[in-house]
């Protein structure tokens, strides 16, 4: 959800960056139409997800994945077959993830003050995915995760995944910082309010 997300909202801050050169004052950036970047991860998430939910089996067939996710699944062999975890987890992705980040991109380019709402609740969704996703495996001893070769394990597991890691941190941290700031104000004038009176 993440990678749509920060693609299609750098995508669209470039763009209106560039807009508002030209624009004047008064006009507002109009929210543009989502980029390849934005359009590709969905896409496949919801590929993968209504495949194995159509099928309603474990045994999904290695031929009817996509090009990525059979190669996603040389490090990750649930990707290859209905894993009932890896399935419910990209149907709320393709749901709920990509309602969010669409909704806080909108936040995001036109200021609403729920935007930290929608960021943080994004964040701990993605999170809360990876955990789901990788956890019940490791509990297991990790036995459908490719560890023995170095670029399936770093590259492909540790890299890639580290991303939807690293980025819902880095987001939940500029939440923080922001709301605290807000909290600062909101006390410097509830203070000097009171000493009015």
């Amino acid at each position: 959800v993440f990678y749509p997300c920060l693609c299609c909202f750098y995508s669209v801050i470039q763009q209106t960056a560039n807009q508002r050169a030209v624009l004047s004052i008064t006009e507002t950036p109009s929210l543009y139409p989502p980029t390849p970047e934005y359009c590709c991860p969905v896409v496949l998430s919801y590929y993968f997800s209504a495949l194995s939910s159509q099928l309603c089996s474990r045994n999904l067939r290695v031929s009817r994945v996509s090009p990525v996710g059979k190669e996603y699944g040389k490090a990750d062999s649930r990707w290859l077959v209905s894993d009932p975890t890896i399935v419910s987890l990209e149907i709320l992705t393709v749901v709920l993830g990509s309602l969010l980040a669409l909704l806080l991109i909108h936040a995001v380019l036109n200021d609403k003050y729920y935007r930290h709402f929608l960021q943080i609740t994004l964040c701990v969704c993605e999170l809360y995915g990876g955990w789901m996703t990788f956890c019940p495996d490791w509990l297991l001893g990790s036995p459908h995760l490719n560890t023995s070769n170095p670029l399936y394990l770093w590259i492909y597991l540790v890299f890639f995944n580290g991303l939807w890691v690293l980025v819902p941190i880095l987001l939940l941290v500029q939440s923080w910082f922001v709301l605290k700031g807000l909290h600062g104000v909101r006390g410097d004038s509830t203070s000097s309010h009171r000493k009015k009176l």
